[in-house]
């Protein structure tokens, strides 16, 4: 450690200087040559002196430099364990020790280590990400890396250093990833206004040149939702039964979807991205449906009503990217619709009547706009956005006896008009609503398979294998949270009694924890398909049980909690909650949650299950 003296602040000023690092300013700013300045400041005990911090930022700047360096230089290929390295010999360049500590602890995950970054200057972050995007065109394992990976790294930049990326490294020698490395510094950003600022200054007609269908869509999104949101539409509290009120609130909707389609109209180079169609889609089926029941209604209350809840819709749907309508119903079962992620009455052991449909209007109510507003704002608004499989919202009169929601490959999620107003529900959800918590179940399964596979496989050697989704949100590390494995067929066969199976010629109780080969887990055995799954009973699981019928269920329940209840899920599983957080990062800011995270990890961390988890 350099020991200066006080009085040799020129000297730290020059040292600074030399360096070019954004430190000088903090020291040029502290102006040492004043006499006012206190004499403690001017002492040889330096260790809180901000000069003193200032020259160790420098040093430390300065070994960050080198060891992107050596990274930068090295032919070592890179893999996800590597990566791993260099962040962690950047975290030991840190002079704060907690944080050095903290960032170089082994149990850091990835995308926790990847934090490090933050505590870097722009051109160290800007020329390790660059090394990067560059190096992911040669090597196979480093371009996988990044495919779940560099949303978590470039979290940690800035709009502008994004841009920077983009102009400097992505689009100026474009090669066959331009496409897809473009597509991935712009999904990483945390907000349409972070967006619109990376797509101003990568510049638009740029990124469009490139005829990426994701890119169009980014950039039709950062051009038009900023303007779109501004359009006017008459406030719910303001449209009266009066026939003057009516009468000015009816026009105003026509006027605001006009100045919409104008809109959209004006920006020619946007209107083949899906985002122009399918807003345009869905104002249009509104409007249809808006004057439809606008010539059936027959009173001023009547007509308030349609007004109102028409101008909700498509504020709504201005606002989310998310058309909200009505259909007709769908009759499903899990055995005859396995490709769709279904969410049943009996998962939350609610018991139905009879009837398959309510005998209410099938319509969106006031109250019901509100809940699906409610979850709509609580999701990162990125992935609500940017997710491609996550278009409509339809109210149906019934998706089949028990059936409550559905959501489809096409992108649409069904709602069952019988599982709206279910207080069993929303007891089991600290008062949140059946619908909402339904919605928020659904989405879920979108933002994590979105239109990547979802499923069970079999490869070539009849190992079974689950689809993980988008790659984006890690879904293998998700199962490794709970040891979701699949057993390959060769191991077993049906029990001589009812609820066993013959493992490895061992007869074993099936949904019960057992010990088999040394390990703790729980079996599940599908008869319909003949297929044999089991997960670890030690493992961190959200309160319902349904979270552990499969992967997919598991995170799908994780994450409407994580939505609605994130203190519960904090408390009851904290390393899935911690998992969440990591990608979405909603509670970043909330120190209540994250004072109840940290102690719900410290007790979870005394169990063996947890250190296993986390090496």
């Amino acid at each position: 450690m350099i020991d200066f003296d006080a009085d040799q602040a020129d000297l730290y000023i020059q040292l600074l200087q030399e360096l070019q690092l954004p430190s000088v300013q903090i020291v040029e700013q502290i102006q040492l040559d004043d006499e006012t300045i206190s004499p403690a400041l001017r002492g040889k005990a330096l260790t809180d002196d901000p000069v003193f911090q200032a020259v160790l930022q420098a040093q430390s700047d300065q070994e960050a430099a080198s060891v992107i360096e050596s990274f930068v230089l090295s032919d070592r290929p890179l893999t996800g364990s590597t990566l791993d390295d260099a962040l962690k010999k950047l975290a030991e360049t840190l002079t704060n020790e907690s944080l050095r500590e903290y960032y170089t602890a082994p149990e850091r995950t990835v995308k926790e280590r990847a934090g490090v970054l933050a505590h870097l200057s722009t051109d160290n972050r800007l020329t390790l990400l660059s090394s990067l995007l560059e190096r992911a065109g040669q090597e196979r394992a480093i371009f996988e890396t990044l495919a779940d990976k560099l949303d978590n790294l470039l979290y940690y930049t800035s709009p502008q250093e994004r841009g920077e990326l983009l102009c400097s490294v992505v689009l100026s020698a474009p090669s066959d990833l331009a496409s897809i490395q473009t597509e991935q510094v712009l999904r990483a950003s945390r907000s349409i206004d972070d967006l619109r600022q990376v797509v101003k200054y990568a510049d638009s007609a740029s990124l469009l040149a490139l005829g990426d269908r994701e890119v169009n869509n980014y950039v039709a999104l950062a051009e038009l939702h900023p303007l779109l949101s501004q359009v006017p539409l008459p406030g719910i509290d303001t449209i009266e039964t009066s026939q003057e009120s009516l009468a000015q609130s009816s026009q105003a909707i026509y006027d605001a979807v006009t100045e919409i389609a104008q809109t959209l109209e004006g920006h020619s180079e946007l209107l083949n991205s899906d985002y122009v169609y399918e807003l345009s889609r869905a104002l249009a089926g509104t409007l249809t449906s808006f004057e439809q029941e606008m010539n059936q209604a027959t009173s001023p209350d009547e007509l308030q009503s349609v007004l109102q809840r028409y101008s909700k819709i498509i504020e709504l749907e201005v606002t989310y990217g998310v058309h909200l309508t009505t259909g007709a119903s769908d009759y499903l079962s899990r055995v005859a619709d396995a490709d769709i992620d279904i969410c049943s009455a009996d998962e939350f052991g609610v018991d139905l009547p009879q009837e398959l449909a309510s005998a209410a209007p099938l319509t969106w109510t006031l109250d019901d706009l509100r809940e699906i507003e409610s979850v709509l704002t609580s999701l990162p608004e990125s992935d609500l956005h940017m997710t491609p499989l996550l278009n409509t919202i339809e109210l149906v009169p019934s998706l089949g006896y028990g059936v409550l929601g559905a959501r489809y490959t096409t992108g649409t999620i069904k709602i069952a008009q019988i599982s709206i107003g279910l207080t069993s529900i929303a007891e089991q959800y600290e008062g949140r609503s059946s619908l909402a918590v339904v919605l928020a179940h659904e989405i879920g399964h979108g933002i994590q398979i979105s239109d990547g596979p979802s499923g069970i496989y079999i490869d070539n050697e009849g190992n079974f294998y689950f689809g993980e989704g988008a790659s984006l949100h890690d879904f293998d590390e998700w199962i490794e949270l709970s040891d979701w494995q699949m057993i390959h067929r060769d191991r077993y066969e049906p029990g001589t009694t009812p609820g066993t199976i013959m493992l490895d010629g061992v007869e074993v109780p099936l949904e019960t924890p057992i010990e088999h080969n040394g390990e703790r887990m729980v079996l599940l055995y599908r008869a319909d398909y003949d297929i044999l799954t089991s997960y670890n009973p030690d493992a961190d699981f959200s309160s319902r049980w349904y979270a552990k019928t499969s992967p997919w269920e598991d995170f799908a329940e994780a994450f409407s909690e994580y939505i609605l209840v994130p203190e519960r899920l904090a408390q009851d599983a904290p390393l899935k909650f911690l998992h969440l957080e990591e990608e979405f990062k909603l509670y970043v800011n909330n120190e209540e949650i994250s004072e109840l995270l940290e102690r719900s990890l410290e007790e979870r961390s005394a169990g063996d299950w947890y250190e296993e988890t986390r090496k």
